[in-house]
């Protein structure tokens, strides 16, 4: 079933949607356990729930009509079967993206493999092929950086907060961890007082004969 979140043009209703892979319970876990470390800074970090972790493979849009996500449920989820699972290698903690000049965003990196590129690719030409005028374009699918994030900064913070962030990462051992999606899922986003909300909506197994 899919969640309606807004209304676009005349009654269409559309969605916030992208393609991504979830995090396994077990994995998720595992980063909650590091996460024990910011207890000091928790009253200014809303963290995202443990069912709620994923790596966003291709952002769709913010306006994706019910129509565009069934056609690309058809065009995606023989172009996954055919692929085999990938491994999933988690690299450094780290308070901030690039583009941010305060930094609000507690993630954990993703290794860049070329088994995970291929699947972008994959999905990525597979979406292109659509044509669907509702759907962002990527002009390079190559440049998105992996990563899982684990917590936001719940108001505009002050630069000395992301310096308590990162002395406190300097401080901690995290481990890599490794894991074997089975599949690939289409999520749609609603945003709500306690933050972002995930809801499935489509998903696209791995071929497991491979």
């Amino acid at each position: 079933m899919i969640i309606k979140t807004h209304t676009g043009l005349g009654d269409r209703k559309t969605v916030r949607s992208f393609i991504a892979i979830n995090i396994p319970f077990d994995t998720s876990r595992a980063i909650k356990q590091v996460l024990r470390a910011f207890y000091k800074q928790d009253r200014n970090l809303v963290y995202v729930p443990i069912d709620q972790m994923h790596i966003t493979l291709q952002f769709l849009g913010d306006g994706v009509s019910e129509e565009s996500l069934d056609l690309i449920s058809k065009k995606i989820q023989p172009l996954i079967r055919q692929l085999p699972p990938v491994v999933i290698h988690t690299g450094e903690l780290r308070f901030g993206h690039k583009s941010q000049t305060i930094p609000t965003v507690l993630f954990l990196e993703v290794e860049q493999t070329e088994e995970l590129q291929n699947l972008t690719k994959v999905i990525h030409y597979g979406m292109k092929s659509l044509s669907l005028p509702d759907i962002r374009r990527e002009k390079d699918y190559t440049r998105l950086i992996y990563h899982i994030t684990l917590a936001r900064a719940k108001h505009h913070v002050a630069r000395s907060f992301g310096r308590q962030m990162n002395a406190v990462i300097k401080t901690m051992s995290v481990p890599i961890l490794d894991f074997k999606p089975e599949k690939v899922h289409l999520l749609t986003s609603k945003y709500t007082i306690k933050g972002h909300r995930y809801t499935e909506n489509y998903v696209f197994p791995f071929n497991s004969n491979s």
